[in-house]
């Protein structure tokens, strides 16, 4: 009975532990199965990692390095043998470790971060100083219930060289547009300068005020012309800024008139400024102030040369003024000599010619008396000369002004001598020749004379309302002398004249203002 339990119990004994077997068998296919997929796995991130162009490294928790690609082993210039299951921080004589990237590394394994553009710059054993560009993250393989890290590797040594040379090259350039741009600024500055000296050469004035201006306009040329000040010389005179003071920091350029020198300019600094190899003063400020001594030299020249033509012509206007004046006392002497003359002749024929002579010769004379009194000895003023001009033939011919009026229309008209001379002989004849016959028996009337400025033409009217000239009459065939004397002065004008007998007698020229040339009448 108890042999028989105990066989019994072999039995259950026995065929529990086939079953412990086959589960023990099972178990092992499972795990070769695991070990199967992690290895195929593996083996399909490797082969993606080898792929990768840049450098990559995966680590385990450890942070021993499980593998690398072959771009580590190219860019590191180490082997297989020499990586693999080492500490990242004992890879190239220890030259990765590095306090930060310890850190980064355990808060990626504690805190499932990742960390990107960690810059590293080291000398590395086999490949020299490199600027490296490290990017990392966490990675969980859930079959084998591991973690790694994979680490990726850019070397920005090249990119960051041709960071920095462009950047040296930005500044150098920024330097060279600040340079420029001051240079320039220079120049302007210099250039105004010179504009500004040239106006006021050419503005009226003395030449002591033309170098006391130029003076007083040098200080703003120069590189600090809140502390500057300027002093020009010549010979007994001198000429400076109110700020004027001597110091030790002065620069200073020779005036020099016909090769001779005849004083010199000056700028002085009121304080000390840095100063380069040459001193305080820029080279281009040393060549303007060069530039201004010889404009100034020359400005003096010119001055001077102008002072004499001035004077020249001066005395010149007196003497011509003193001509006019000698010409009309003799014109009036002449006519006096008539009007002596014309006293002790009986004949009224005989003395209406002296008289006309004497009216002709007056017109002369007032020409000439009119130059004389004007400032201007090239022209006069043909209004107010026809306004005297007809009063003294209303007195040579005794008119009534209550009786004949005068309508003169002459306004701001100028009128060059060689013009004006024929004009007033036209005048004294056509007036003459209206008050002698256009109102006989004491008839009253008016005699215009207008004269209008078209453009650079004259418009010359000479007009009265008395009887006018009878139609059997040519005038142009007359063998008056008056007549006579107005077409050959009209011809002398380059003119053209028309007559009109309605409503009495009106003598029309039209002419140009005469240039001086040699003509006979």
């Amino acid at each position: 009975m108890e042999k028989a339990r105990t066989k019994k119990e072999l039995i259950k004994a026995l065929s529990a532990m086939g079953v412990r077997l086959s589960e023990l068998e099972e178990l092992e296919a499972g795990w070769k199965q695991t070990e199967q997929a992690v290895q195929d796995a593996r083996e399909y991130a490797d082969s993606i990692v080898e792929t990768v162009r840049k450098p990559l490294v995966i680590l385990g928790a450890d942070f021993r390095v499980i593998s690398a690609n072959r771009s580590f082993y190219q860019a590191f210039k180490v082997s297989q043998e020499e990586t693999e299951n080492r500490f990242i921080y004992d890879l190239g004589n220890r030259q990765w470790d590095i306090p930060e990237l310890r850190e980064l590394l355990e808060e990626i394994l504690s805190e499932n971060i990742t960390f990107e553009d960690f810059e590293v710059e080291h000398d590395f054993e086999t490949i020299g100083r490199r600027v490296m560009m490290l990017n990392a993250r966490r990675i969980y393989m859930k079959t084998s219930n591991t973690m790694m890290i994979l680490l990726a590797i850019e070397d920005t040594t090249e990119q960051k060289q041709a960071e920095e040379e462009l950047r040296k090259y930005q500044e150098k350039m920024e330097d060279l547009v600040k340079e420029r741009t001051l240079d320039l600024d220079k120049r302007l500055k210099e250039l105004g300068c010179l504009y500004e000296i040239s106006r006021i050469a050419g503005e009226p004035g003395s030449l002591e005020k033309i170098i006391q201006r130029v003076v007083d306009l040098i200080p703003s040329s120069w590189q600090y012309p809140e502390i500057a000040c300027a002093r020009v010389f010549l010979e007994d005179r001198e000429f400076s800024t109110e700020n004027f003071r001597e110091t030790e920091w002065k620069l200073a350029s020779d005036i020099f008139l016909h090769g001779n020198r005849i004083g010199a300019m000056e700028v002085f600094y009121l304080e000390e400024r840095p100063e380069s190899d040459k001193g305080p003063f820029l080279s281009g400020e040393r060549s303007l102030l060069d530039f201004i001594a010889e404009r100034l030299g020359i400005i003096i020249e010119q001055k001077q040369a102008e002072e004499q033509i001035k004077a020249s012509i001066r005395e010149k206007e007196v003497l011509l003024k003193e001509v006019h004046h000698r010409v009309r006392n003799n014109l009036q002497i002449i006519s006096s000599f008539l009007n002596l003359q014309s006293r002790h002749i009986k004949d009224d024929t005989v003395i209406e010619l002296f008289r006309d002579c004497q009216n002709r010769i007056r017109s002369m004379a007032l020409i000439h008396e009119s130059l004389y009194q004007s400032r201007d000895l090239a022209s006069i003023d043909f209004g107010e000369y026809i306004r005297n001009l007809t009063n003294n033939l209303c007195r040579s011919f005794g008119a009534d002004p209550g009786k004949i009026l005068l309508d003169i229309k002459v306004k701001d008209i100028n009128m060059g001598v060689d013009t004006a001379i024929p004009c007033g002989l036209i005048v004294n004849e056509l007036v003459s020749n209206a008050m002698e016959y256009a109102f006989p028996e004491n008839r009253r009337g008016t005699i215009e004379i207008s004269l209008k400025n078209d453009n650079g033409k004259f418009v010359f009217i000479v007009r009265d309302d008395g009887v006018g000239i009878p139609e059997g009459i040519d005038i142009e065939e007359t063998e008056t002398l008056g007549l006579q004397l107005v077409f050959a002065l009209v011809e002398q004008l380059d003119g053209n004249i028309e007559f009109n007998r309605q409503s009495g007698t009106e003598f029309k020229i039209e002419f140009k203002e005469l240039r001086y040339k040699n003509r006979e009448i």
